[in-house]
């Protein structure tokens, strides 16, 4: 029989114990390291933007091998601690699996920089294997040696002084990936320091991964977790209810799901929208969680301005101007298209002016590729000379679906550009300042940050109406005065067709091309071009005011303080929970 103890956090003091709140960030990624996503920026810049506000931040990772990039080394100006994190795990065949693990520290815009790498064969396979996530077995691998080499690091009282006199106040897992070491850290803290406060547990959910394993994989035998003596209190449905230890937790209340482990132990979960973490995370962890969780949306600070001067003396479309201003973005778009491009990748069907429409992101079935290319052909029924540009970034384990997309892209050449990997990061830029419309065709989509950098760039959103989208994109046609784009069903690929050639219409006739307010689907849009020829500018600039009003990292910064201070409520009725 379990006991229930009715202990709800009150105001109490905030999470701020010792002066500036001590943060650990707890990920597989950041853009300053390593980078596959959305998660690699939130972690980078969320970080960045809680140190300028003062709180004392350190990014913990799995080298992913970029330790022997001499990029990163100069970038977070690395060395090698010397530390070496050793032992061995028990395989569920009894079967011992040693490790030695080292520690590169460093630190970039305020924030430190711990990289856990291998030192020996087995170990650097696992930890230094350059793809983030290179299948599950890898991802378990890195998880779980990322688990032993924090808690070593814990143990071994190596944390430094600058990390807040050896333990943090909140300790922050993003994504399911660092439940293990989060926990694991966690529970190693609340051994170390008899009498001192634990330190509160934040679990952030980018993205559902849905993962699930045995309880072996995160126990002391494998990743490190110890069974508790005496049970803990778990906050559900209002309470704190007491649990005999960690694996009741896993097994009974989780079924092995990293994901609602990690959201029961946390003292706090966030998610990166509303409607992800209403419908989707919530859904699949249970409304139980929902009175210590909220929401914190990505932030995005791309300044126009300060863009198109970076990207233009970079790439230098005005010097055949002679350098006397700025050049129009019609000017941009066309040294794009015919210069940087054509120079790249050298076919000559693709290298002539024309409307441009861009995608980003990961080439994954999630952010719906193959869906844009089935609208193409509609939109080219109605604007032959369109041109669309695809900037995608590899995605594991999306082989079959990748040379898909690409067979129709190539069906589609004359007219569709689509640059894989590290090729698109060199015009990635330039392609927001060069585009006239921005879509982002998601089946699901938890919070989607291009969106956020496709209108700090001026670019109206067609995107699809799910998730985080329908929280940063208004419908224009839900919102005459405020709409920043058209939201449309996802897989629609016949009204995202729609969305583009009245978007892309909008901007021809703006920018004084030859254009047709009969091609615009939408009877207010028309209606408000006919009035004003210049509204595609107008519009650009709304789109820039509600990223800058509403979707910067200081805001995000601002929401997540309030949600440690939260967190740090829940952790001190935690701890009375059990008197």
């Amino acid at each position: 029989m379990r006991n229930s103890a009715r202990v709800v956090p009150g105001e109490g003091n905030p999470v701020r114990r010792h002066g500036a709140t001590v943060v650990w960030f707890i990920a597989f990624e950041s853009q300053r390291v390593a980078s596959a996503g959305g998660l690699g920026g939130a972690v980078a810049n969320l970080s960045e933007e809680l140190s300028h506000e003062g709180m004392a931040v350190t990014v913990f990772l799995p080298s992913h091998g970029m330790h022997l990039d001499e990029g990163v080394r100069e970038r977070l100006n690395l060395r090698d601690t010397k530390v070496a994190l050793s032992g061995a795990r028990i395989g569920d065949d009894g079967s011992l699996h040693p490790y030695s693990i080292g520690v590169e520290e460093g630190s970039y815009s305020g924030v430190r920089y711990r990289l856990f790498k291998g030192l020996d064969r087995v170990t650097s396979r696992w930890l230094d294997g350059r793809s983030i996530y290179g299948g599950d077995e890898a991802t378990y691998q890195k998880a779980s040696l990322m688990a032993r080499a924090l808690r070593g690091y814990v143990e071994g009282k190596t944390v430094t002084a600058e990390e807040g006199s050896g333990q943090p106040s909140v300790i922050h897992m993003h994504d399911w990936h660092a439940v293990p070491a989060g926990v694991s850290a966690w529970q190693a803290f609340a051994e170390r320091g008899k009498g001192m406060c634990r330190p509160a547990l934040v679990f952030t959910s980018h993205l559902l991964g849905f993962k699930r394993l045995p309880w072996h994989y995160v126990s002391a035998d494998w990743s490190g977790l110890k069974e508790q003596q005496g049970g803990q209190y778990i906050w559900v449905d209002g309470s704190f209810s007491f649990r005999s230890g960690f694996k009741e937790v896993w097994e009974a209340m989780s079924g092995g799901s990293f994901e609602k482990f990690g959201s029961y132990e946390a003292d706090f979960v966030t998610s990166v929208s509303q409607s992800y973490l209403a419908k989707e995370v919530l859904g699949y962890v249970g409304q139980g969680i929902g009175g210590k969780s909220d929401f914190v949306h990505n932030g995005c600070d791309w300044d126009y301005q300060d863009m198109r001067k970076a990207v233009v003396k970079t790439l230098g479309p005005n010097e055949k101007r002679g350098g006397a201003s700025l050049p129009t973005r019609d000017e941009v778009r066309r040294f794009l298209l015919e210069e940087v491009l054509a120079e790249k990748e050298g076919r000559d069907g693709f290298n002539r002016d024309g409307p441009l429409a861009l995608m980003t992101g990961r080439f994954d079935r999630q952010k719906g590729v193959d869906v844009l290319l089935e609208a193409v052909p509609r939109v080219l029924k109605q604007i032959p000379e369109s041109r669309f540009l695809l900037l995608l970034l590899p995605s594991d384990g999306n082989d079959s679906y990748a040379d898909e997309v690409v067979k129709e892209a190539r069906a589609l050449s004359d007219n569709v550009r689509l640059v894989e990997g590290n090729s698109a990061n060199a015009v990635y830029q330039l392609a927001y300042l060069a585009s006239d419309v921005y879509v982002i065709p998601s089946r699901w989509e938890p919070f989607g940050i291009t969106a956020l950098e496709a209108m700090a760039t001026g670019n109206p959103v067609v995107g699809t109406s799910t998730g985080g989208i329908k929280e940063t994109v208004v419908d224009i046609l839900e919102d005459e005065e405020g709409g920043t784009g058209r939201l449309v069903p996802p897989e629609d690929s016949r009204e995202l067709a729609r969305g583009i050639v009245s978007f892309l219409s909008v901007m021809m006739i703006s920018q004084g091309a030859k254009g047709s307010t009969g091609s615009i689907a939408y009877e207010s849009l028309r209606a408000a071009v006919e009035e004003d020829f210049s509204f595609g500018a107008k519009l650009r600039e709304r789109c820039i005011k509600r990223v800058r009003e509403n979707f910067t990292w200081a805001h995000a910064a601002r929401k997540m303080d309030a949600c440690y201070r939260k967190a740090g409520r829940f952790a001190e009725a935690r701890s009375r929970a059990k008197y």
